[in-house]
């Protein structure tokens, strides 16, 4: 009888141990999320744009920032047309520059971690047109006309 009691108390304290580590279970690591903010401050060559990162995936974010380019779907691996910011979730914003003018461009956000790269929601703009000076008929300079051509 007193074995009996002595193997039921370890089946039970087995059966409890498994349940216990069965149920704290680690989640898996996946891609951060992020989601891009709206393009402001658009000039001829210069735009401002930012992003949100909610969420690291479960892994320490290795880069952040935005990329832009001017096909659809632009990527991280167009060295001119990516920003890096500081590597934490939250907010943050960026400028891009050295852009055409009156030139449509398509930006998202990006996050990475160990895992890959998410990319944020894709936004379309367009870059004003240029800002010259030229001669009037004076042979004297003028500013800030825009060229439409």
């Amino acid at each position: 009888m007193k074995n009996n009691n002595v193997i039921s108390s370890l089946l039970l304290l087995s059966f409890a141990l498994f349940i216990a580590i069965s149920c704290n279970k680690k989640i898996a690591p996946k891609l951060p999320s992020v989601t891009t903010n709206a393009v402001t401050n658009i000039t001829s060559n210069t735009a401002d744009c930012g992003g949100d990162v909610t969420d690291d995936g479960g892994e320490s974010l290795l880069s952040r920032g935005i990329c832009w380019g001017k096909s659809p779907n632009p990527t991280i691996y167009v060295k001119d047309s990516v920003t890096k910011e500081a590597t934490n979730v939250g907010a943050f914003y960026s400028m891009m520059s050295n852009m055409a003018p009156q030139t449509k461009y398509y930006v998202r956000a990006y996050a990475s971690n160990s895992l890959g790269i998410a990319y944020g929601n894709q936004i379309a703009f367009s870059t004003l047109p240029a800002l010259s000076n030229h001669l009037n008929s004076n042979n004297q300079k003028v500013y800030n006309y825009l060229n439409y051509s």
